[in-house]
Parts: C-alpha cells; structure tokens; sequence
C-alpha cells in the first residue's frame, strides 16, 4: 500500500498473524509484499535523501514555511494553521510578509490570520492579472502595428 513520497509501508497482519513479524529488519521481501522501508533508520534515511535531493529554491520555501509555523505556534495557534497558510500563499516572499504581519500585529484571534493571508493572496492575485494584461496589451499592439505579415497578392507573391 503506497505511503508518503511513494515510500510503500509494510502490509497490515492478517487476523490471528503476529504483528512482530512484519516489523522485521531483514532486507528480504515476503511473497507479494512490496517493502520498501522496514525500520525508523531506513525510513530517516529515505527523508535525507530526500533532503539532499531538494533544489536550492526548494530548500528556502521548506525553511521560510518552517519559519511561518513556528510564527504561528508561537501565537499559540496550531501548526496545521500555519501549514495551511503555507500552502495558500505559495512563495516565499508572501511567507515572508506574513510572518512580518505576524510579528508585528501579533494577532489574538485565528479569523485576523486567516484574514491577512487572504489580503496578501489577493494582492498577488490581483499583481499577476496585472501582468498578464500588460503581457495580451504587449500583443495586441505588436499585432496593430506589425500586421499579421506579408501580405499576398492572388498568385501568392509577398512581393507588392
């Protein structure tokens, strides 16, 4: 049965099986029973290659949704708070904003969190629509003042 991050855990005793024998820290598979972790050491290990994998991007946008938790635990408000308000925001530098808010304001209700998350992620929406109008406008006037390209006479000669 597949885990977290692809990692297939050991298969649930049947009834009347022992438990401890699918707990075992031998590396061999019993027959149709795909394993691929089988003790705490080699499930750190898998999450430390994992760690070595991650891209330098990768490694700020864990660190800075690591910082936002902890913002969040210290108002004393639950990690999975802050862990949803990770997800929402996306990027760093709106991470950032909102453990600056955070600081700063030190919120006593969930609903001003919740709240300040929403106006930043409405601001980055608002700022990416703005790009992306810029971008059709762009378009749109190369089009007016280019054309759509040579223009063909009835022989399809482009030459006029």
């Amino acid at each position: 049965m597949p885990g977290f991050f692809g990692v297939t855990f050991p298969k649930r005793p049947e009834r009347g099986q022992n438990a401890a024998s699918n707990r075992n820290v031998d590396s061999r598979k019993a027959k149709g029973d795909s394993v691929c972790v089988r003790t705490l050491d080699e499930y750190n290990r898998y999450h430390q290659r994992r760690k070595d994998d991650m891209t330098e991007n990768q490694r700020l946008w864990n660190q800075t949704k690591n910082n936002l938790v902890r913002a969040v635990e210290d108002l004393g408000f639950p990690a999975d708070l802050g862990d949803m308000i990770a997800k929402n925001l996306g990027s760093p530098k709106a991470m950032d904003r909102m453990i600056a808010y955070l600081h700063h304001v030190k919120p006593k209700k969930a609903e001003l969190v919740v709240d300040e998350m929403l106006a930043i992620k409405s601001e980055i929406d608002a700022w990416k629509s703005k790009k992306a109008s810029e971008e059709a406008n762009i378009s749109y006037n190369e089009l007016l003042y280019f054309g759509l390209g040579a223009e063909e006479d009835e022989f399809g000669d482009t030459s006029l």
